[in-house]
């Protein structure tokens, strides 16, 4: 399955966590724009990135609320598809989002992810968050624009 719109051609995207969420909740408004994505992953024809942090995130509101059916689906989405990279931060991560965090003020998390998808070279970092847009080390791709009107 090719990608069309705005990840027309990528190679490599990047994975903010919201698209995890959107995906594993069938999310009434999201869940048509990262269907795809996940499919053409899951298919090959595509290879996506996440940053480790993904996995916090995901995993904190389903523990929470004790929820251990749908945080063993979030370990699952983040770490079943040989498609899907997941990266560690380490200190070449921790270095660019200190970086990230100085010029442009994102909060960390976010910091980490951009980090984490440049130095991937990702085509795209798929994100929910339009503040992001504003980055430019990688091109940042809002779901609101692929979902359309």
């Amino acid at each position: 399955m090719a990608l069309t719109g705005p990840l027309a051609g990528a190679r490599l995207l990047a994975l903010d966590t919201s698209t995890f969420i959107y995906l594993i909740e069938k999310h009434p408004t999201f869940f048509g724009a990262v269907e795809p994505i996940f499919q053409a992953v899951d298919a090959g024809t595509i290879q996506a990135t996440t940053s480790v942090l993904t996995l916090l995130e995901v995993l904190v509101k389903p523990l929470e609320a004790n929820a251990i059916a749908l945080a063993d689906d979030f370990r699952a989405a983040v770490s079943a598809s040989t498609n899907l990279r997941v990266i560690e931060v380490d200190r070449s991560v921790a270095e660019l989002a200190a970086g990230i965090r100085a010029s442009y003020g994102y909060r960390t998390p976010d910091a980490i992810h951009l980090a984490t998808a440049q130095l991937a070279g990702a085509d795209a970092f798929v994100t929910n968050d339009d503040k992001l847009c504003g980055f430019s080390g990688v091109n940042v791709v809002s779901l609101r624009i692929m979902r359309g009107p």
